[in-house]
């Protein structure tokens, strides 16, 4: 495996020149959307930044200027502030408890489809900040035009248990691996956990996905995403592609990163 040092997020994640991108998973999804936006903008393209799901106000307001608007006729005054080098904040209303409501996915594949934006990215699911997570049977809700999906995970969830202090939906993630409540998270475990989370997005049509390990700030963090990284690529590697949905695809890339310390590194697993 070689790990390589990018400059950005969006190297590391070997992001294309127009993208739709959403992120899913736990572990720092907001704080991507965020750099990923001010790379972008950085370099000149007109943004849109959303989610389908909810979000806190002041996160999505960090990037822009914040339109309201139910649908896509409803969010005409996007076009407005649509200008190079700058990205604009999208949702349907202002909710509960400092949050806003997200766009229907479809709302957003009108936007895309309208062509306002270079890059549009979208938050499609939510962790009360925890690392990892299991996805909900609604979840997530991702536009049917997007390019890329980022699984988001972070790496301090690596040695800890499999409990609701570092598990989104802790019960749902036992099961889904036919593990107990409160088993240890090892490498291996993490990949198995990204492995059934990639299946579900293939189901739903996502034709390209990138793991994003974050937090290798944390001690053994570097360690750990090793771990994970070679887990996920030994085990899909060496699944039976005939067997149908339980096959576990592979993604199209694993990226490393510390958002905190704007450290980021494309991973080569095919490299020994």
């Amino acid at each position: 495996m070689r790990v390589v040092a990018r400059k950005t997020l969006s190297e590391a994640l070997e992001l294309g020149p127009r993208e739709l991108i959403a992120l899913v998973g736990g572990g720092g999804k907001s704080s991507a959307v965020r750099l990923i936006a001010g790379e972008r903008a950085r370099a000149g393209d007109r943004l849109i930044v959303t989610t389908t799901t909810a979000m806190f106000e002041t996160e999505l307001a960090t990037v822009g200027p914040l339109v309201f608007g139910s649908d896509v006729p409803g969010l005409s005054a996007l076009e407005a502030s649509l200008v190079e080098g700058r990205a604009v904040a999208a949702a349907a209303s202002r909710s509960t408890e400092g949050k806003v409501a997200g766009l229907d996915p479809a709302t957003v594949d009108g936007l895309w489809a309208r062509g306002l934006a270079d890059c549009i990215i979208v938050e499609a699911d939510g962790s009360r900040g925890r690392p990892v997570k299991a996805f909900a049977v609604h979840e997530p809700p991702l536009p049917s035009s997007t390019t890329t999906t980022v699984l988001v995970a972070g790496l301090d969830a690596v040695g800890r248990p499999m409990t609701e202090e570092y598990v989104h939906r802790a019960e749902e993630f036992a099961d889904m691996l036919s593990l107990d409540y409160g088993s240890e998270l090892t490498a291996p475990v993490v990949a198995d956990a990204l492995r059934e989370m990639i299946a579900r997005l293939r189901r739903l049509g996502a034709p390209r996905v990138v793991v994003l390990l974050n937090k290798l700030d944390v001690p053994d963090g570097e360690t750990a995403a090793r771990g994970v990284a070679e887990a996920l690529f030994r085990e899909t590697a060496t699944a039976d592609p005939g067997i149908g949905e339980e096959w576990h695809p592979a993604p199209d890339g694993i990226a490393a990163a510390s958002l905190a310390e704007r450290r980021f590194c494309a991973v080569d697993v095919s490299v020994g």
